[in-house]
């Protein structure tokens, strides 16, 4: 079954294993029968929040809204207004982000451990006033934001595809298509990739209320908290980058600016960029990766699949002029440059950003956005890196990040060099972790 149900102690040890002082905290409760968990498993991409829309696993690869549930299940889980159950991930990944216009902004990831649906349950437990009570968040079962660095948009080899498993998805023209074709590719093999979360009923939620419940009710409050300590000084951050743009007036586009300061927080592990799939933790990869070689007919290229992540210390993300993320976005003009141009510009301004960061002008030396710009290194590649200072070449990259090729099989398969994706790429290498307070 996707969906079962049992008792505290018929899901302790999967709890335990992911989070055993959690455990602990409700093993303390002595929970009795009445306090139901459910035990979710969502196949590849599958829908879990979406329009403000709480979403279960069905049967046969489908996703049943928590308002259409039978009770007691509807009645269980359905206390999270516009927001899923709160709960704790057992098994692989899913991704948070949000769709704006044509464009998709991965807002965070989440693996075994992390838990969930706790932001709704804690203001409403502590009148929080909250201003986004609309459909702005999606969360899919593995991650939305996947994409192949090869070309897979050949009209002959995805009609092959089309044929062998009755596709309905269109042939991807760009990276975000992508997750469409995999995700409708993995349903039609009946793949046993899932992504498992354990969740947490009504009557849980609503002992918090109760005293004895105050150590397990300030545990989800401080884990809950960690999460929010970016926002909490956006204020300072916005203040300091625009202060650097009037003292030192910077005329650089709009675009490019809120580009610079995107990356910025992706180096403090505030949002995702993109990172080599090294595992199947958030999508079903090596089945992917043998249906593009052996029956799409991708045997000339490695089958690289890109992945979001969170920055962590000794890893290297990476960002593409190519594919936009930030979350404040102004659209390239008409008139605009070359990606390459684009790239050259946005090397001088982050340099520009660093150097007034690191001076003693804006006093602060005693925050994490210091630390930030201090343990954080920024490199430049473009397919087209011809003699300019400081663009790398894509070669150079693949030398530096064995994680590009771990996937060649035969030595002779080439490296998709030309991918629009490296058409103005900035690797973003973490020397240091970061308290997210800042």
């Amino acid at each position: 079954m996707s969906l079962r149900v049992g008792n505290w102690q018929s899901v302790r040890t999967k709890v335990a294993a992911q989070d055993p002082h959690l455990a602990r905290l409700l093993d303390a409760l002595s929970l009795d029968d009445e306090y139901r968990f459910y035990t979710a498993c969502y196949p590849y991409g599958l829908s879990i929040l979406k329009n403000s829309v709480f979403y279960l696993p069905g049967e046969d690869y489908s996703v049943i809204s928590v308002h259409d549930m039978p009770e007691p299940i509807r009645s269980d889980l359905n206390y999270n207004i516009n927001a899923n159950g709160a709960g704790i991930i057992i098994r692989n990944k899913m991704e948070q982000f949000v769709m704006v216009e044509d464009r998709i902004v991965p807002f965070s990831v989440y693996g075994p451990g992390s838990l969930l649906g706790l932001t709704t349950v804690l203001d409403d437990l502590t009148k929080q006033q909250r201003f986004n009570d609309y459909g702005l968040w999606e969360i899919t079962s593995g991650a939305r934001s996947v994409f192949m660095l090869p070309k897979i948009s050949d009209m002959l080899s995805f009609n092959k595809l089309k044929k062998i498993y009755q596709l309905e998805a269109k042939k991807p023209e760009h990276y975000t298509e992508h997750w469409s074709v995999f995700s409708e590719i993995a349903r039609k093999r009946n793949c046993d990739w899932t992504f498992e979360v354990v969740f947490f009923s009504r009557k849980l939620i609503e002992k918090l209320k109760d005293p004895a419940c105050d150590e397990l009710k300030s545990y989800f409050l401080e884990y809950n908290r960690q999460f929010f300590g970016f926002w909490r000084n956006l204020f300072s951050w916005q203040v300091t980058f625009s202060r650097i743009e009037c003292l030192r007036n910077l005329k650089q586009s709009a675009h490019l600016l809120d580009t610079a300061k995107h990356l910025f927080a992706v180096a403090a592990g505030i949002f995702p960029a993109f990172q080599p799939a090294t595992d199947n933790s958030f999508m079903p990869r090596t089945l992917i990766q043998e249906i593009y070689l052996n029956e799409y007919g991708l045997k000339d290229y490695i089958p690289v699949i890109m992945q979001p992540s969170l920055s962590r210390p000794g890893e290297i993300l990476y960002s593409s002029l190519g594919m936009p993320i930030s979350v404040e976005y102004s659209p390239k003009s008409a008139l605009s440059s070359s990606n390459i141009n684009d790239l050259s510009e946005l090397m001088g301004l982050l340099k520009r950003y660093v150097k007034e960061l690191l001076s003693r002008d804006l006093d602060i030396a005693r925050t994490n956005l210091y630390r930030i710009v201090q343990n954080n290194k920024f490199d430049f590649y473009h397919v087209n890196s011809e003699d300019r200072k400081d663009i790398q070449t894509v070669e150079a990259l693949i030398a530096r990040d064995p994680r590009f090729i771990q996937d060649a099989r035969h030595g002779n398969e080439a490296f998709p060099v030309h991918s629009r994706f490296f058409k103005g790429c900035i690797a973003l290498f973490n020397e240091k972790s970061i308290d997210k307070t800042l």
